[in-house]
């Protein structure tokens, strides 16, 4: 009999500095065996960034560029646009601070697309646009348009911290969905296992469980929460609850506190969801 060809790719996506949901992922991916493990970008921007690229240093894990390394490596240039320096990118600023010249020299050499396979390619959002990425709302003929630049049969995207699978044909189309903040309702992290065996692939999306108050204690320690102000406050609350906050609150601060600061804001608008602020 041939023998059987198995490959087995593991994708984290949008960890967003969320080191505990990383760990907890990357132990539960050990039982697959991967021969490859890749970011799909956004890994920065959150309590502990500075550790999670390490983490991925350490494993000589690459990945791709997402929105949020892109941020972090041009919120300080001088052609940066004004919201880029104002508070509500503070958590943007913070992060650069905190990452040394190794690390951001790491996040400038990512590309924007990665494949660890000769099928398979992986993308933050879509080739051209770090925001637009499949979403299970989208039709297919979206799908199928969104991705035509690419000729891999896989692609597998992140950015929307949603997780989904489509086939299309005999092409298969993954979100990865969130490592480290979900926003689905469901806390665990999110991650993907793509395996190809006798040119067949298929697509597991794992959710992990962690301790959630390990973001809290990581947080207050690195100083992410003092001084990222009422967004990092949000998005750690998604973190440890996998509901949406950052959105909501950046719309209801921009169009009824306006001339409040992040913080004063972020505590009215823990008050009114009913729960305790972290600030």
């Amino acid at each position: 009999m041939p023998a059987c060809r198995r490959f087995v790719l593991v994708v984290f996506a949008d960890v967003h500095g969320n080191l505990p949901a990383l760990e907890a992922a990357t132990e539960d991916a050990k039982s697959f065996c991967p021969d490859a493990v890749v970011h799909g970008g956004d890994i920065v921007n959150g309590p502990g960034s500075r550790e999670v690229v390490a983490f991925f240093l350490a494993r000589g894990w690459n990945g791709v560029m997402g929105n949020h390394e892109d941020y972090v490596l041009r919120c300080t240039s001088p052609r940066a646009t004004a919201l880029w320096r104002s508070e509500r990118f503070a958590p943007v600023r913070w992060t650069r601070s905190h990452l040394s010249r190794r690390h951001l020299d790491w996040l400038a050499a990512l590309p924007n697309t990665i494949s660890p396979h000769p099928e398979a390619t992986v993308v933050h959002g879509s080739p051209g646009d770090f925001r637009a990425a499949l979403r299970s709302e989208m039709d297919h003929e979206r799908v199928a348009e969104l991705y035509s630049g690419l000729a891999s049969r896989v692609v597998i995207c992140g950015h929307t911290h949603l997780p989904h699978v489509r086939e299309l044909g005999d092409r298969l189309y993954v979100n990865a969905g969130s490592c480290g903040i979900t926003l689905d309702g469901d806390a665990r992290a999110s991650y993907a296992v793509l395996t190809q065996l006798n040119g067949t692939w298929r697509c597991e999306i794992r959710r992990v469980a962690y301790d959630t108050r390990r973001v809290l204690d990581l947080a207050r320690r690195t100083s992410w929460l003092e001084e990222g102000g009422g967004i990092s406050a949000t998005m750690v609350h998604e973190m440890m609850t996998g509901i949406s906050w950052t959105t909501p609150f950046v719309r209801w601060w921009t169009t009824q506190c306006r001339e409040q600061t992040s913080v004063d804001s972020y505590r009215e608008f823990a008050r009114m969801r009913g729960t305790v602020s972290l600030l």
